[in-house]
């Protein structure tokens, strides 16, 4: 028997699950991501991820709904070092903003063992209102949603390789035909 909250979570995690599965894009993935955590957990005011790996770094591949004070905001938290912190120890940090700027909340995007990306969002919460309840539901999405992220770039790989590969027969002055076991055609150039 689960609680209510516990099946929201569920309910939650496969609202994701489902949208993320009809997502073509990587954009689509992220935008699902985003609707989801702002409709069931977290009303926040901006977003912006990080993408990359512990080998080469994590750098800005988007953001949403910022405002000029969300950018300053955004750049201060990155050259404070929260980024870092939150690669090396695979956990959600929700960290206090200066000023006027609102509460920063940082989640891992782990696909296995690896992080390969970090949500950062930007909410009027403060820092104690996020409880180890959120903080989970957070990763656990994030989590999904990292495995998504990357099997839609390797989607894109894929299609871009069929298209280099496509451009090169076409470009071909010279006649090529492709045949398979059964001696019918795979593929062939207009020449």
């Amino acid at each position: 028997n689960l609680d209510s909250k516990s099946q929201d979570e569920i309910n939650n995690l496969r609202e994701l699950a489902a949208a993320v599965s009809l997502a073509q894009t990587r954009e689509e993935i992220v935008v699902e991501l985003l609707k989801i955590i702002r409709d069931k957990i977290i009303p926040y005011g901006a977003a912006a991820l990080y993408l990359g790996s512990d080998d080469l770094g994590f750098s800005l591949n988007g953001t949403w709904d910022l405002t000029e004070a969300d950018t300053k905001e955004i750049e201060r938290q990155r050259t404070a070092g929260f980024l870092q912190w939150v690669v090396k120890s695979h956990m959600p940090m929700a960290m206090p903003a200066e000023g006027k700027y609102p509460t920063a909340l940082y989640v891992p995007m782990k696909a296995g063992n690896r992080v390969t990306g970090i949500l950062l969002l930007l909410t009027p919460r403060a820092v104690d209102e996020f409880t180890q309840s959120d903080q989970d539901r957070m990763s656990l999405l994030c989590s999904q949603a990292a495995v998504a992220l990357e099997n839609a770039g390797l989607v894109e790989q894929v299609l871009q390789m069929k298209q280099y590969n496509e451009n090169i027969l076409l470009s071909l002055t010279s006649g090529l035909i492709a045949v398979d076991l059964g001696g019918r055609v795979t593929t062939l150039n207009p020449a």
